[in-house]
């Protein structure tokens, strides 16, 4: 490494560790910390329960990765997320990245992103996948409630993740980040709220090298979310703009998906609504946690449809019918009219409905890896 590289590493990582101490100053932790070994690595993360905790209730949970640099307490204290939590009674846990050199300098592997996590290959995927499994036996955690949020190099961490297991998060919350991958697997939509300032140079919303230590390429946040939008076949597309933020907005989705992504026109390389220690100003034009909970409150996961399932959908025919259905699927199959009565329950493959009287009916496919409801 080149002396001044060296040089610019030791600044930022001395101005962060001033950071985390003066955030301490300003707010109280409040989680607690746990730890499991992953693939050679001991990995900490710090659980937040919300005020009033009762295991007999199923809650929400809320996955928070820090940026480059960072870890777990510093983002409880940027974030204000455990306020939040305790406000509207969701789990809310901090992992910590692993640390590496003389300094301790934790980051994600997020593909392209970012430091010695990235070129140590460190498996963080198939750690919060074990963590995310960890926090359900040991906590009341809601199944089809599971989010993922983070600040820049935790932010790249969760557009990964949702790209190589979309199924681990109902959506996700990537602030002041962009997406660092070669390709994105998933033949599925993630919903998404993304959070970014026009000014943030550290990751430019136009895409490119930021000024930051990481010298990895970025996308443009429009490119991010046009794949995105193409997985969910989202079929509207609209840019609002308000007298202080704008936002790209893509509707009728796959599963009543929808992408938001908001641009603010102060703050920077920060956590909107969030608390300033070192660093870029706190966009004081939105508020990152009550947005993003509100649009997670949208998404519990109910619809796991992919491009597999809407083929196997239409092959489901004819439909409207007054006679035949055809439901090429082996499992059981139920008909359900409107009142929620079973009118009829088979295996069969060739369905005769010509007995039933007009009207609306459900179907309901029970197969060993998937559940179709159709009308």
């Amino acid at each position: 490494m080149l002396k001044a590289d060296f040089k610019r590493l030791y600044i930022a990582a001395v101005k962060n560790l001033l950071a985390i101490l003066i955030s301490l100053l300003a707010v109280q932790l409040t989680a607690q910390e746990y730890s499991f070994v992953h693939d050679g690595y001991d990995r900490p993360y710090l659980v937040h329960l919300p005020t009033g905790y009762d295991p007999a209730n199923e809650y929400p949970l809320v996955l928070a990765f820090h940026g480059g640099l960072g870890k777990g307490s510093q983002l409880e204290n940027q974030s204000l997320l455990s306020i939040k939590a305790d406000a509207e009674g969701f789990i809310v846990v901090y992992p910590d990245g692993v640390p590496f050199g003389a300094l301790n300098i934790r980051t994600w592997n997020a593909g392209h992103c970012c430091g010695e996590a990235m070129n140590n290959n460190v498996d963080d995927v198939g750690f919060v996948e074990e963590l995310v499994d960890t926090l359900k036996k040991n906590y009341s955690v809601a199944d089809d409630k599971v989010y993922g949020t983070g600040m820049s190099n935790g932010g790249f961490l969760c557009y990964r993740i949702a790209c190589e297991n979309p199924d681990l998060f109902a959506a996700i919350a990537p602030v002041a980040c962009s997406m660092a991958l070669d390709d994105c697997p998933s033949t599925k939509m993630v919903p998404i709220a993304h959070f970014q300032s026009l000014l943030d140079d550290n990751i430019p919303y136009t895409g490119g090298v930021g000024d930051g230590l990481s010298t990895h390429h970025n996308p443009p946040l429009d490119s991010v979310a046009d794949v995105w939008a193409a997985k969910g076949n989202c079929s509207l597309n609209d840019f609002w703009v308000s007298p202080t933020y704008e936002m790209r907005i893509d509707e009728e989705c796959d599963c009543d998906n929808k992408l938001r992504f908001y641009y603010t026109s102060d703050g920077g390389h920060s956590w909107p609504g969030g608390t300033k220690a070192l660093g870029d100003d706190v966009s004081t034009q939105i508020n990152a946690n009550d947005l993003m909970w509100d649009f997670f409150s949208e998404y519990p996961k109910s619809c796991s449809v992919g491009s597999d399932e809407i083929n196997l959908n239409e092959k489901i025919w004819p439909n409207p019918t007054s006679d035949i259905l055809n439901v090429p699927f082996g499992g059981g199959k139920q008909i359900i009219d409107l009142t929620g009565r079973t009118v009829a329950v088979t295996n069969a493959q060739t369905i005769n409905l010509i007995d039933l009287p007009s009207g609306i009916y459900f179907l309901n496919v029970e197969e060993e890896v998937f559940i179709i409801v159709k009308k």
